[in-house]
């Protein structure tokens, strides 16, 4: 099995250092980790797998080269970001309140039909509420 670059947006907050401690704990194979912050986190480093990672700031192109993109900063940030993420080829696994965003009748009328297929549930777009289909 090959190893995923992972991003992490909310890196430095309750659930983004829950979520390294999970990933270190399961030996998740992480080829490299991006923890992604607030221009006020940027600069500060999390500990990971006995190494000190520093925090970049969220930005467009933050997800450059990622292969999944995990996202615990709140809803206007993943509303804002997942879809960037999702264009730049990541899977996007949200743990914000805007999972309700991304069923909601309105988010999908905004959508192309192309962005629409490439970009939602088994696309790339993953929330953390979802029930896992056989």
């Amino acid at each position: 099995m090959r190893g995923y670059h992972v991003a992490i947006v909310g890196a430095t907050g309750a659930v983004g250092q829950e979520l390294l401690r999970v990933l270190e704990r399961r030996s998740f194979p992480a080829a490299s980790l991006r923890p992604i912050g607030s221009a006020r986190s940027a600069g500060k480093s999390v500990q990971f797998c006995d190494e000190s990672i520093p925090v970049q700031e969220l930005a467009t192109k933050s997800f450059d080269k990622i292969d999944i993109a995990f996202f615990s900063a709140g809803g206007e940030i993943s509303r804002k970001h997942v879809p960037v993420s999702c264009q730049a080829d990541a899977i996007a696994i949200d743990n914000s309140s805007a999972p309700r965003f991304w069923r909601s009748p309105d988010f999908r009328r905004k959508l192309s039909s192309g962005f629409r297929q490439r970009h939602t549930r088994d696309r790339g777009i993953e929330t953390a509420d979802q029930k896992r289909r056989p």
